[in-house]
């Protein structure tokens, strides 16, 4: 008899081990309910913060590619037909895009400019249709670039057997003294329309295809219409700016969009140059 209690005793200690208690399973509830939660908000922040990301980026992807066109365009125009003109919640930028340049030699110009004499000049490496396109020198100042004056190729010549061209054109008292007081050797450029960028009321457009004019044109006085009016991106902020510094060449362009409590501001100075 004391054998069989000593064993049913062994025997149920042994089952009081293989179990677990309610206390036990609610306490492993409540940890895996806690690590689910927590998992779970790790995962939502995780992934809004990566939609976070990507926004940003989105957003100051489209102000690098609007700031590349525009700095694209300015690299590629004469450097001192850059003006900047500012009004009510609107700012354009204008230039010269440059078609054709060349090495200007010598020249013959007309002092009878009021009777239409035309002048002529001596160029080298032309190998451009230049007629029709207004003649310029780097050293000429706005003014002159956008003045009435046409300036423009009347007749282009060039000589057998060589790489000389010989142009000819209205010119005026201003033009003739930049061409005489301008070194040998000199480039010379060739421009034809004007290219404006303007900030509208947070609206970035680009106007192509209008006529030149001494005084810089606004939006009210530029085409309305595509494809001479072209929007290039929405939602700017007031940041955004254009400055020019002509004895420098200096040129910064700032860009700003925001989206809620969220703002990029890109800053992109660089230095034009036509040499």
């Amino acid at each position: 008899m004391p054998h069989h209690s000593n064993h049913f005793c062994l025997n149920h200690r042994l089952g009081t081990q293989q179990g677990f208690s309610l206390v036990e399973l609610i306490l492993v509830i409540v940890i895996m309910a806690i690590i689910a939660v927590g998992s779970t908000q790790f995962i939502v922040n995780s992934v809004k913060g990566l939609n976070d990301v990507t926004h940003r980026d989105s957003l100051a992807n489209n102000l690098r590619i609007s700031m590349a066109k525009i700095e694209n365009q300015l690299q590629s125009s004469l450097s001192n037909s850059v003006r900047i003109s500012h009004a009510r919640n609107t700012q354009c930028v204008e230039m010269l895009p440059i078609k054709a340049s060349a090495f200007y030699v010598s020249g013959s110009f007309a002092n009878d400019v009021a009777n239409n004499r035309l002048s002529t000049i001596d160029t080298i490496a032309l190998n451009y249709n230049a007629l029709g396109l207004k003649v310029s020198l780097g050293t000429s100042d706005s003014s002159l670039l956008y003045s009435a004056d046409t300036h423009s190729v009347a007749k282009q010549k060039a000589a057998k057997n060589s790489e000389f061209s010989q142009l000819s054109f209205l010119s005026s008292p201003s033009l003739n003294t930049a061409f005489l007081q301008a070194a040998q050797a000199k480039l010379v450029y060739f421009v034809d329309q004007a290219i404006s960028y303007c900030i509208v009321a947070g609206d970035l457009y680009r106007y192509s295809d209008y006529k030149v004019s001494l005084k810089q044109p606004m939006p009210e006085t530029l085409p309305k219409r595509e494809p001479k009016r072209v929007l290039l991106n929405q939602g700017l902020g007031s940041p955004s700016n254009f400055s020019f510094l002509p004895d420098q060449s200096l040129f910064t362009l700032v860009l700003s969009t925001a989206k809620g409590a969220e703002q990029i501001t890109i800053t992109q100075p660089f230095w034009l140059s036509n040499e």
